[in-house]
């Protein structure tokens, strides 16, 4: 039981696409979710991260694995 719930996130995760990493960044960057570049997506049981990089400043996001809301803080200068 334990492999097949492992097997079912590991393959969830794997569906998340830079379309979705745009949608979920855009409210917390303030940019709207075409001009979202995205990178170092990382995907675990827990969650996920990655950078979002709009209009020259660069963002870390994360969200709880499960969905709910993205959360995205500016990178310190």
């Amino acid at each position: 039981m334990r492999f097949l719930l492992v097997l079912v996130a590991v393959l969830t995760s794997a569906c998340v696409t830079v379309g979705t990493y745009q949608r979920y960044s855009s409210g917390s960057v303030g940019c709207p979710p075409g001009e979202v570049a995205i990178s170092d997506q990382s995907e675990t049981f827990v969650g996920s991260t990655w950078t979002a990089t709009c209009r020259g400043q660069r963002f870390y996001c994360s969200v709880p694995a499960g969905g709910g809301s993205a959360t995205c803080t500016a990178e310190r200068q």
